[in-house]
Parts: structure tokens; sequence; C-alpha cells
């Protein structure tokens, strides 16, 4: 029986002698299909005999050759819109990170002939072009306190300058690439986060479809690895949000519902992603006009919040809500057995004392005797506290009389 098996290296004709495969031409796949024509193709379980039958020394060279060959084909073929975006994006933060040493070097050499300048002016770029224009004659009318140096020297701080706006026009193209890049690619990702940030969650995702993947609280938390993994480790504060931090969305919010908005955004950027990756549709304004209403309604709301204990009836009333209250039940009438004032100094902290807040239950009447703190308190409240405190506390004497309690007066 002869059987044909194509391979890396050539098509080859098997025969098949008993439990063994022997070589009996190889070539193309059309020549050898009109020389043989009753041959077959290879079934399954039989490749690795036919494999065993090319493991030959005349076979290594060609080998290695179609090796090498596949494996360049294959390098050449990875080369994505991903890998792209992630150079672009890093040499954008490189290109930061330089044009900051600059500036600060620009800001000192300045500083030499006219200081007043770098107190007046932070931006880097702005700085910079004031520099190129300023000119001997501006420095003295401006009445600087700097030396009064020579062309020749300021000649070399304009230099300076002039590479470091160079710095900001080439950062701006960078900038300009990937907006036509990713409008291809992710439009969804790019309308919603925008440029900066779409292309540094896709450099620390790695690639779009392991950025699909990845779940909305882990995407909230890309750039943040190092606070996360200490906060696992130490215990600390967990971080709310990773490079998504510095989305408009996430500055305008207010500091205590940063992290609110934070989820919200990594919600939709999820979305997103998903749809950029698999080819869905265009739904990025529609998700950003829903984040900017649900932002908008967080901020307007003004009304203070109601905090209600495990009983419906048990509100819960500020300081200077039980001062108005006090003052008002002295006027009309004796104040109720239901209301009591509690003295913050007389309560340790083991006694669960009402943390600067009174709870005054409805349901009580006014000749009750028990405040609905001392009924939901699990120390039994300020009877309790008043009956331990006529017999005293018990203290623990140490490891070496364990078991022994003593009991001394106040």
């Amino acid at each position: 029986m002869e059987y044909y098996f194509n391979h890396i290296i050539n098509c080859f004709v098997l025969k098949e002698t008993g439990t063994t495969l022997s070589i009996v031409a190889e070539g193309e796949e059309n020549k050898l299909r009109k020389q043989f024509p009753q041959a077959k193709l290879l079934p399954a379980e039989k490749t690795f005999a036919a494999l065993l039958s090319l493991a030959q020394k005349n076979y290594y060279q060609a080998f290695y050759e179609k090796n090498i060959e596949q494996t360049k084909e294959d390098l050449r073929k990875s080369v994505n819109e991903d890998c792209l975006i992630i150079q672009a994006i890093a040499n954008i933060n490189e290109l930061d990170r330089v044009v900051n040493i600059l500036a600060k070097r620009l800001r000192e050499w300045e500083s030499w002939s006219y200081p007043e300048l770098s107190e007046e002016i932070m931006d880097h770029k702005k700085y910079a072009q004031l520099v190129l224009e300023a000119t001997a004659e501006s420095r003295t009318n401006a009445g600087s306190m700097g030396a009064d140096l020579s062309s020749f020297h300021l000649e070399e701080i304009k230099l300076l300058a002039s590479e470091i706006i160079n710095i900001y026009s080439l950062r701006h193209k960078h900038e300009a690439y990937l907006e036509t890049v990713m409008k291809e690619y992710c439009p969804n990702i790019m309308e919603l986060a925008g440029v900066t940030i779409g292309a540094r969650l896709v450099e620390l995702g790695r690639s779009l479809k392991h950025l699909a993947l990845l779940p909305a609280s882990t995407m909230q938390l890309l750039g943040a690895e190092k606070a996360l993994f200490r906060h696992i480790k130490t215990g600390s504060r967990s971080p709310k949000f990773g490079v998504i931090h510095a989305h408009p969305l996430v500055q305008k919010a207010k500091r205590e519902d940063k992290g609110k908005v934070a989820r919200m955004l990594a919600d939709k950027l999820s979305l997103c992603a998903r749809l950029d990756y698999f080819k869905g549709e265009f739904k990025a304004p529609d998700y950003k006009k829903e984040l900017e209403e649900k932002l908008v309604n967080m901020s307007s709301t003004t009304a203070k919040n109601k905090f209600l204990t495990k009983r419906n009836t048990d509100v819960v009333l500020t300081g200077e809500e039980h001062k108005s209250m006090v003052k008002q039940e002295y006027k009309q009438k004796p104040l109720p057995a239901a209301i009591k004032t509690f003295v913050l100094k007389a309560y340790p902290a083991k006694y669960s004392a009402p943390d600067k807040r009174l709870v005054v239950s409805k349901n009580e009447d006014n000749g009750s005797k028990e405040s609905a703190y001392n009924k939901s308190s699990p120390n039994g409240g300020y009877e309790a506290f008043r009956e331990k405190k006529k017999i005293g506390f018990s203290k623990s004497r140490g490891s070496r009389h364990q078991g022994k309690k003593k009991f001394y007066k106040r």
C-alpha cells in the first residue's frame, strides 16, 4: 500500500511493508500524484512511523534549512498593530522622561541669567520658547537680578531650548501617528479612553486580544501593580485605579467618588476592548455619554444620607441635630426617658461608646426606663457600665498568674 505524506521538507510517497514505512519517491505533490495515481493520503495513526523513516542523516540539512525558513515566516506574520502601538507609546514615555530632565537642566542654566522667568512660567514647552525669544536687552529691561552673560554663552542655552522644542514636536508626531493607527485598529478604545491612555492600556495588556480577555476589575488597576502587590503583602490601602487616573472623567470627579468613576470607566473600556477585537459596532460615543450623565447626577446629589440602624425606626442623629433637639425638649417639657445624653469621656473603648452619635427609638414610650442604645449594645450599654463601675474592673496579672483576677476600687 502506498501513501502520500506532505512534510516541511518535501512531499513523499511511502510504501507500507509490514509495520514499517519506506520512502519510495519524493518531489512536488502534483508530479507524484501523476506518477502514483493509486496512492492515498497517509492516515493520522501512521504519522509517527512516517517520521521515523525520515530520521536519516541525509535529511538533517534539509530539516535545518526548512525550519529556519518557517521561523522567519512566523516572525514576519507575528508583527501587527499591537507591536507598533506598544513601541510608539513606549517611545512617548521615554521622551517625557528625557524632556523633563532636559527642562530641569535648562531652568537651572537659564536661572544664572534670568532667574525670574523660571518662577513665572511653569510649562516646560512655553518656558523653552521664551528662552529662545529672549534677548540680552529684554533681560536687562525686565530688571532681572541675573548675570549679564555674553551672546556666546546665551547661544548654548538657546541650543538646549531648541532641542527641547524638537522633542515636543516629535512627541506630537507620535501622538498623531498613534491616533491614525488606533482609529483603524481599536476605534472604541481610542474614542473613550483617548490616544495616550488607550495606547498605554494596550501596552500594559501586551495586546488587544489579551486586553479583551481581561475583566474590568483588572483593567481598572493596570499600571498600579506595585501598589496592588504592596496591598496584598503588607495590608496597606488598595489602589483604586491605574493609568486611567489621568482620564478627564476621573479627574473631574470628587475625591470620594474617584474610585467609583474609575470602576464605571473600566467597565465600559472592557466592553470597548471586546468590541474592537471581535470587530463589533462603534458604541464608544454612547458609553461616553452615559458616563458623563452618571457623573453629572453623582455631583448634583446634595441630599444628606440618612444612616439607619438595624431597625428602620431607629434614626442616628448627628451632634448638631441632637443639641437642637435637646434644646427644644427642654423648652417644651422634661426630657423623655428614651433620650439620654452620654459623656464621651466616661465611655472606655471596651464598652462600645456611641461615637458622638445618639440612637433615638420612636417605638419606645416616654415612660420607658431603658434607652435604645442599652437594648442594642452587646455589652449592656450605659446601665451595665454603671453597675461594673461600682464593683471595679478585673485585670489579669500576667502569665505567672493566669486564671487569677484581682478587683480594685476606683
